[in-house]
């Protein structure tokens, strides 16, 4: 009984960390869970969750990966961001997080985006308007990540019983 708890406890610890993705920059939040997802269909031979749903899981968890770094830049240039707010929302990430820790995920991008903005010439009620799509994009891609990571964790929960 214990030696088959295993793969569900490790499972398990997949998913925390994962779900600690979403609010920790530089933490795969949704390729973490869908790790433990697949550590835990692995090793009880795919017969409680089959290789088909992990791959579908696989498709989520590569579509979340690319959109995490997209929404920001969407929510940008759909607020009219230039290329300097861009770069600056990017820079922001990182310095955000040393700063900030993890609300730094948000602020830094907000602050990086407004700063380019200025730098390039814009008002700063424009620079204000250009720097909310980040946070907005950022927020967002925020809410998928831990929706997926919630649906895998639902599933996994699921087949346990």
């Amino acid at each position: 009984m214990f030696i088959s708890a295993i793969p569900a406890i490790i499972a398990v610890v997949f998913f925390v960390f994962g779900f600690l993705g979403v609010f920790i920059p530089f933490i795969p939040g949704v390729a973490l869970a869908w790790l433990g997802l697949f550590f835990y269909a692995y090793f009880t031979s795919f017969t409680k969750i089959s290789l088909a749903v992990a791959l579908v899981f696989l498709g989520f968890t590569v579509f979340v990966m690319v959109f995490e770094f997209l929404a920001p830049v969407i929510g940008a240039k759909h607020n009219h961001a230039s290329p300097y707010g861009v770069v600056g929302a990017f820079l922001g990430i990182f310095l955000g997080f040393l700063v900030f820790g993890p609300l730094g995920f948000f602020i830094g991008p907000f602050i990086g985006a407004f700063l380019g903005e200025i730098l390039s010439g814009k008002e700063s009620s424009q620079a204000i308007h250009a720097a909310m799509g980040v946070l907005w994009g950022a927020f967002v891609s925020a809410v998928v990540k831990a929706v997926i990571i919630l649906a895998m964790a639902g599933f996994f929960v699921f087949t346990l019983f």
